[in-house]
């Protein structure tokens, strides 16, 4: 489904933002709700739309807009040196992978939420790994974000599903 063709990159980068803010706190990296809106925005918005709503939020990061966790704010390139950084630069290739994966079928479909989910495990683990070693970054910014990707990939697949019906119904 093509959600607003044009609004949705806003609409999504709005969607990570308020994500942000719902918080786990945990160290060094906190939990949160931005990968559910990331999910989201990639089924609903289509592969270029969704793209461009990650890069809408990575744009409003680098503005220094507070827009991180908790209503940080790290703008500019001292970004790149944040411990989280990695799993923020990965939201629009995620995002890009769910809508893509998302067209080609049910199946390829929730599994969509579930590889972009790893997909930004991967490139956060990768930079936090830089940060803090391999071994403590898979301790601290892998492992215990698991249970919640998988969760996370689950609901916002459901919800997908149930705002695409109720959008339908509406137009």
């Amino acid at each position: 489904m093509k959600f607003l063709p044009w609004l949705a990159p806003f609409l999504g980068a709005i969607g990570i933002s308020l994500g942000a803010q719902l918080t786990v706190p945990m160290v060094p990296v906190p939990m949160s709700l931005q990968t559910l809106a990331v999910l989201l925005l990639g089924y609903l918005a289509g592969p270029r739309m969704a793209l461009l709503g990650g890069l809408l939020y990575l744009a409003a990061v680098l503005a220094g807009l507070p827009v991180l966790a908790d209503g940080k704010s790290s703008g500019g390139l001292g970004f790149f040196s944040e411990p989280s950084a990695g799993y923020v630069l990965a939201f629009a290739p995620a995002a890009l992978l769910t809508a893509w994966l998302s067209t080609r079928g049910m199946g390829w479909s929730v599994a969509a939420g579930f590889l972009a989910h790893l997909l930004i495990l991967v490139v956060g683990w990768a930079v936090l790994s830089l940060h803090i070693g391999a071994m403590d970054a898979w301790k601290h910014g892998v492992g215990p974000f698991l249970p919640g990707a998988v969760l996370k990939s689950l609901v916002a697949w459901g919800l997908a599903i149930g705002i695409g019906r109720i959008w339908q119904a509406a137009v």
